[in-house]
């Protein structure tokens, strides 16, 4: 769709008509956006620069600003929080904007924000050509909307009002307006879902996929259908498709290591963990995601007593671990909880810190004292102050009470139990 040039004057005072949020936790952004909006004619006094969420949902609440301009990392979730604010306060969609900055457009909180009512996103490098076109494109879609754009809308909005056959009606006029109607196919799915039709919600969605087949909506539709019957293999195969064409938020990633860890695919999740880490080596939060995955699947080999392969699954966990001591001690526990003592060895040895501020230290150490040729009765007497030390750690509890099961005298077995109940443990 072209634009006339006095469409472009009417874009130019919609936006200088505008209030705006500036969310810029990191101080990365807003020079520029404010650069792009004072281009574009927007006074000062609408343009309001936030740095935390507390403020952001203030001055939301205080002024219903209808363009969110925001900054988005892994390590900050607050935009989802201001997303919703945001949608709570107008609640129609063609009466609020919404564009999303990053760094990566790989990095995985920004794959989740794609996932929610965004209109637009940039990636580094950042421009003021650039922001003020995604600006104006942002507004050219809601304020001259194509029919198709608009029946998608009414067909949304009659669905949360659970107007179901208005929806369908509106849904029957849109396929004839776009060629390639997958994103209708996408909510009559929906509709078919929230009638408790999951049959038809499933065969609609693959409908949809026929007009394209990497549409986002109807792959995580169609994912999250297969899913709600217990058809892992199909749901863990449309999800593999959602991870080989898109980034994976962080609800995606916990539904593709629970459906390989349930259908026992643990060659894939390894490859799935690899693959993340090559993107996302130095986001902490990812890494303990991804190696947790990865003791899960040892922990299951191990069962199966498949000792090789867990062997392996846990040294593939050690080397992504950047020695992180939340990650070192969960690999510790599943090494020394299952006697692999070598093993457990080489990952207590990566412990960088190791004093008692670091309480992931301090229970390696008593773990590997438990399991030391140390006298049980001993280790019995100084358990109380022990326990503090390692903030009542559950597994030194099971683990000491094991070993004392096995090889401490009735009295020592009884003052152990004495000193549990002290801490609610139960057996």
């Amino acid at each position: 769709m072209t634009t006339s040039s006095m469409e472009i004057q009417s874009l130019y005072k919609a936006a200088a008509d505008l209030q705006y949020l500036v969310f810029d936790p990191f101080n990365n952004i807003h020079s520029n956006v404010e650069e792009s909006l004072e281009s574009l004619g927007v006074a000062k006094e609408n343009i309001f620069v936030c740095s935390t969420q507390k403020e952001a949902i203030s001055v939301l609440r205080q002024h219903k600003t209808a363009f969110i301009i925001s900054y988005i990392e892994p390590k900050n979730k607050a935009v989802f929080d201001i997303l919703d604010e945001h949608q709570k306060l107008i609640v129609d969609n063609f009466e609020r904007y919404f564009l999303l900055f990053s760094e990566n457009k790989s990095i995985f909180s920004f794959a989740q924000a794609l996932e929610e009512d965004i209109d637009d996103y940039i990636v580094s490098p950042y421009t003021k050509d650039k922001l003020t076109n995604k600006i104006l494109k942002s507004l050219k879609s809601k304020i001259y909307p194509t029919q198709y754009q608009i029946m998608l809308n009414e067909i949304s909005n009659k669905t949360k009002s659970k107007d179901f056959s208005g929806a369908k009606t509106m849904a029957a006029i849109a396929c004839g307006l776009h060629p390639r109607p997958s994103m209708v196919y996408y909510h009559l799915s929906k509709i078919e879902n929230l009638q408790g039709k999951s049959s038809d919600a499933i065969s609609l969605a693959i409908q949809g996929l026929k007009f394209n087949k990497q549409h986002y909506r109807c792959l995580v539709q169609l994912h999250e259908l297969y899913f709600s019957i217990d058809d892992h293999d199909r749901a863990y195969r449309v999800l593999k498709k959602i991870f080989e064409l898109f980034p994976l938020s962080m609800v995606r990633m916990f539904e593709i290591f629970r459906l390989a860890i349930v259908g026992e695919k643990f060659d894939e999740l390894k490859k799935y963990c690899k693959e993340i880490l090559s993107k996302e080596d130095e986001n902490i939060l990812l890494i303990r995601f991804c190696t947790s995955g990865l003791a899960i699947c040892a922990i299951r080999s191990l069962a199966a007593k498949e000792e090789s392969k867990a062997s392996d699954l846990l040294k593939e966990a050690l080397k992504f671990s950047k020695n992180d001591p939340k990650i070192l001690r969960n690999l510790y526990k599943v090494n020394i909880t299952h006697g692999l003592q070598i093993s457990s060895e080489e990952v207590f040895a990566k412990f960088q810190n190791k004093d008692k501020e670091c309480i992931e230290w301090e229970v390696c150490k008593y773990l590997r004292e438990i399991h030391s040729s140390k006298p049980v009765g001993m280790i019995i007497e100084e358990c109380e102050d022990r326990f503090k030390l390692v903030e009542f750690d559950e597994d030194c509890f099971s683990q000491l009470l094991k070993r004392s099961t096995r090889e401490a005298s009735v009295e020592h077995n009884s003052q152990l139990e004495t000193i549990l109940s002290k801490f609610n443990f139960e057996k």
